[in-house]
């Protein structure tokens, strides 16, 4: 049984990371695989490097990340040389190039929505109707969280092809961080983080409020680790509001257990949620986390249990939340503790494997 996961990447983002992960487990597990990138932009070149580097064998198709035929032809010959058994692609362009390369070829293809971003646009939310009615073809789907997979079967999707398996973050490289905060009694700093892409259904604007309540608390520091769409509209709000000296834009950030090394809490006042990475990423490195209370970040933490949670859109009780986190050592201490057990218990890289590798044998 060999396995290729197959993205067209235009950086190392969540989709990306979390395949690094799962290839990395799945090839401790012995299982042979093959990770391969579509597309010739300098964000593909690296993310291929990043998977090279790992050992784990990888293949880059330098060709145009858009539906070129060239594309398709570069992957049906790939399936075919390196004897590839399960294709298993992530996201609008892999899922189209995966489902034509095996026309008539023995190979089961697969995919993982790692969630929908129609609220981005028009243009995405076209590029998304495509891929569902292709997604319609395939032999199963594998959705990260319970809300992906109810959101899957409700469109009709057919229960037989649609197999939850809950999302995992690779806890390893926030062992060391997690060692440290826990010695040294999860000391206060006053600095809150959010990490995602700069987007308003990420609750951006609502955060930059609440930042605008806990201004006079002296120490308090927001820092905003991230790009997007909705980066221009945060600046202005954060202007008006006049805390841009509470407000730090930090951009892309790379090293994020350097970046939660010293963090009272992570915050993500998403209306909407899959079952977000980064809150697992802070949950492994023992950060109290603050989100709202919605059903991805629900499959995570539970108000008062790892985590608080406060209503969608709503700055005066998310500023609350905050404050509570920041004014309570032993609030903020048992909130990472209990996070961070629940995390080991349910969402590492290793189980991860454990279950895909389950899938795929069953599938076969």
């Amino acid at each position: 049984m060999k396995v290729a996961h197959v993205v067209c990447p235009d950086g190392m983002y969540g989709a990306e990371r979390w395949i690094l992960m799962l290839g990395r487990h799945l090839s401790r597990r012995g299982v042979p695989l093959v990770l391969v990138t579509i597309g010739d932009s300098e964000g593909a070149r690296d993310v291929h490097r990043r998977f090279a580097a790992t050992g784990v064998p990888s293949v880059r198709l330098p060709y145009d990340a858009k539906l070129s035929p060239g594309a398709i032809t570069g992957l049906r010959r790939l399936v075919r040389e390196h004897g590839v058994d399960v294709l298993h692609t992530h996201e609008f362009k892999s899922d189209v190039f995966g489902w034509i390369a095996t026309r008539g070829q023995p190979v089961k293809v697969v995919s993982t929505p790692h969630g929908w971003s129609s609220s981005e646009g028009i243009r995405i939310a076209a590029y998304e109707v495509i891929d569902r009615a292709f997604l319609r073809g395939f032999d199963g789907l594998y959705p990260l969280s319970r809300s992906l997979e109810a959101d899957l079967l409700a469109r009709g999707y057919p229960r037989e092809r649609v197999t939850l398996v809950e999302n995992a973050v690779d806890d390893e490289p926030f062992e060391e961080c997690w060692r440290a905060r826990e010695a040294a009694g999860f000391p206060a700093s006053g600095r809150v983080v959010f990490v995602g892409r700069v987007l308003e259904p990420k609750g951006v604007l609502e955060l930059a409020d609440a930042a605008a309540r806990l201004r006079d608390r002296p120490g308090f520091r927001l820092v905003i680790a991230g790009r997007g769409a909705a980066e221009e509209a945060l600046r202005a709000r954060v202007d008006t509001l006049g805390i841009g000296d509470r407000v730090e834009f930090a951009g892309y950030v790379e090293d994020v257990p350097a970046l939660l090394r010293d963090a009272d809490a992570i915050v993500l006042p998403s209306h909407s949620e899959g079952m977000p990475r980064v809150l697992m990423e802070a949950a492994a490195a023992g950060v109290a986390i603050v989100g709202t209370d919605i059903p991805g970040i629900r499959d995570l933490v539970e108000d008062g249990d790892g985590g608080l949670l406060v209503p969608v859109r709503d700055p005066a009780a998310l500023a609350d939340a905050i404050g509570r986190v920041l004014s309570d050592a032993a609030l903020r201490a048992g909130l990472a503790s209990r996070a961070r057990a629940r995390l080991v218990e349910r969402h590492t890289g290793a189980r991860l494997a454990r279950d895909f590798e389950a899938a795929y044998a069953a599938l076969c």
